[in-house]
């Protein structure tokens, strides 16, 4: 793919990839990192598919999602991550909570957190690692499908995020129970199941794991899930609970949660944006997603107020600053204003 050129007196240098079309004036190294792993006859495969399945279909499919679009690679994710920096920054992540406990255990803080907090980790935060490993599963589903490599890699990013906040909730009860006698979360996986207030996000997970569209996963989980029950939980409950409760580790790791968080939610609207700029027929395909999800998101978000005034937090505060960033997004991609969840 590469190539060299040979002026009269001077040394070979090397072209750029040829096969890439930048989205600026050079490729940058994500591109040159990212674009066309995944062949297409749409791209460089001139020669057409070479692996079908015995039913003759390509591993690729444009009827994969209802979104529709001239040509997948041109997206470009604003993160502009590979793998390397993701990983620098996951173990940024790592590092700040590795910190956090290690101090709560030689200040013996964990003994200081409130009775109804400790309560709450026990139960209502370890029953939400299973809605985050979840999304892991979700999101595996939709990236095995997507129509580009640009599109999917950000997806298997966010998936490996899902799964390290779930694995770190989970690591956090087990330090909690070194250093507190009587304390187990082995009961979170009953509130997951059978609890009232997690009903609701629960089929709202499990919907989404029988979904097939890659394209409606990716939205709804990220439009919608992740831009109301995600900042609810882990920023409006979490990260302003823990500290008033006496809790100053579980705030650190919804912080890394939110810090992800704004990466895909920057990543989605690039998406959003990308779509309607390619088809307009997708704006009404959006609008449909938005309006059949919305009860169900909106079930899940209201569902925990019981979690929130179990901890002494205001639901009713938290639900209109989410809803309010919600509303503002919506109003700045132009969608639907009937597909939300009134505060």
């Amino acid at each position: 793919m590469t190539g060299t050129t040979q002026n009269a007196g001077t040394s070979a240098r090397a072209t750029a990839l040829t096969y890439i079309q930048p989205a600026g004036r050079r490729a940058t190294q994500y591109e040159e990192l990212t674009l066309h792993m995944q062949w297409s006859p749409d791209n460089y495969a001139a020669q057409g598919w070479f692996n079908l399945d015995r039913s003759g279909a390509p591993p690729w499919r444009p009827d994969a999602t209802l979104f529709k679009a001239r040509d997948w690679w041109t997206f470009r994710d604003p993160a502009g991550e590979w793998y390397r920096p993701f990983i620098d920054r996951q173990l940024a992540i790592g590092q700040a909570i590795k910190h956090a406990v290690a101090g709560e255990r030689r200040a013996t803080g964990f003994a200081c957190i409130e009775p109804r907090w400790i309560g709450f980790l026990g139960q209502d935060y370890g029953a939400y690692r299973f809605a985050e490993y979840g999304a892991f599963l979700a999101l595996c589903q939709a990236q095995r499908e997507c129509a580009s490599d640009v599109i999917a890699q950000p997806i298997i990013f966010q998936s490996f995020e899902k799964d390290r906040h779930a694995q770190d909730i989970a690591l956090f009860g087990l330090e909690i129970e070194e250093c507190l006698p009587g304390f187990s979360d082995a009961g979170c996986k009953d509130v997951w199941l059978a609890s009232p207030a997690w009903q609701p996000l629960r089929k709202l997970v499990e919907l989404l794991l029988a979904a097939r569209d890659w394209g409606e996963i990716h939205l709804v989980l990220n439009l919608m899930m992740e831009g109301l029950v995600a900042p609810l939980f882990t920023r409006e409950l979490v990260m302003k609970g823990g500290s008033r409760n006496g809790d100053f580790v579980s705030p650190i790791i919804a912080a890394g949660a939110e810090s992800d968080r704004a990466i895909r939610r920057a990543g989605i609207v690039a998406l959003v944006e990308f779509l309607l700029e390619q088809d307009p027929g997708n704006r009404v395909v959006i609008n449909g997603l938005l309006g059949r999800w919305s009860p169900l998101v909106d079930d899940a978000v209201r569902g925990l107020e019981p979690v929130f005034t179990d901890v002494g937090l205001s639901f009713s505060d938290a639900l209109a600053a989410v809803t309010a960033e919600q509303k503002a997004l919506l109003d700045r991609l132009g969608l639907d204003v009937e597909a939300r969840i009134a505060a």
